[in-house]
């Protein structure tokens, strides 16, 4: 089940590869193997910033100078594509999953804490997310506006966006089943539609809570043990899972793009 696993992420960065290079195409093409460069190198470069928010910016580290703000306006909007698809497919799965169970819990006051708590830290990332953007432009106005000419000579095709999204949501599913292959593999005691369902709702729960990289692994296995375990399943063995998945889908990746990083540079050098 781990091997399938590893497969599975080579499958996914494959597809998130041809993603941006698909984004990219209004101004160059890339590779597919120096997108993937530029994929592992954002991975490792996000793991200071709140949700992977400077994954974009790392993978400026592979675009040519002259292209570098019109491509990280559309490596947003890829990347906007997967946290809609991740939205739209967690949210279907927290419905599934969680009609009755968050019902009852919200009745018995045993989950409003963590709603409230959730809400409390999206305000405050949301607030220091406003502030930085006012720092950043009184100091770098000038640059800005020259930035802003720029990004409106981009042209966004609409077809183009939908693509995208297709290619993102072919994602989702690839790592859903990369989830639940690992859930398989400690016996998740839960049927096989719930595993999906809970595995999908995860995901949903964890891309709406803000976190840093280096403290999303405690997240994550925190929200995987609570959503499992309010099922009835084994919490213990859900965040052993989430744990595998982060090492296989984050942590390699992000040693490979450290290792680019530095063969890169030796080259430059």
């Amino acid at each position: 089940m781990a091997l399938a696993a590893v497969v599975l992420m080579a499958l996914n960065y494959y597809i998130e590869s041809i993603k941006w290079q698909k984004a990219l195409q209004p101004l160059f093409r890339i590779k597919i193997s120096t997108a993937f460069k530029g994929i592992c190198i954002g991975i490792a470069s996000s793991m200071l910033m709140p949700n992977r928010s400077g994954e974009f910016a790392g993978r400026m580290f592979v675009v040519p100078s002259a292209w570098r703000v019109q491509a990280a306006v559309l490596t947003i909007i890829s990347n906007m594509t997967q946290l809609l698809a991740t939205i739209l497919i967690g949210g279907i799965g927290m419905y599934f999953c969680f009609e009755k169970v968050v019902l009852k819990n919200i009745i018995q006051a045993k989950i409003a804490p963590g709603i409230i708590a959730s809400v409390f830290w999206i305000t405050i990332a949301l607030l220091i997310s406003t502030i930085l953007f006012y720092l950043v432009f009184v100091f770098a106005k000038k640059k800005i506006i020259k930035s802003w000419r720029e990004v409106r000579k981009i042209k966004i095709n609409k077809s183009k966006v939908g693509y995208l999204f297709l290619l993102s949501t072919l994602r989702f599913l690839v790592f859903t089943i990369q989830f639940v292959l690992l859930l398989l593999s400690y016996a998740m005691p839960l049927p096989l539609l719930e595993l999906v369902s809970a595995s999908a709702a995860t995901f949903f729960l964890i891309t709406s809570i803000p976190s840093f990289a280096l403290v999303e692994l405690v997240a994550r296995v925190g929200i995987t043990s609570f959503v499992f375990s309010t099922l009835g399943g084994d919490g213990n063995s859900a965040a052993a899972a989430a744990l595998l998945l982060w090492l296989i889908n984050v942590a390699l990746p992000s040693i490979a793009g450290l290792l680019f990083i530095w063969r890169i540079k030796s080259e430059r050098a």
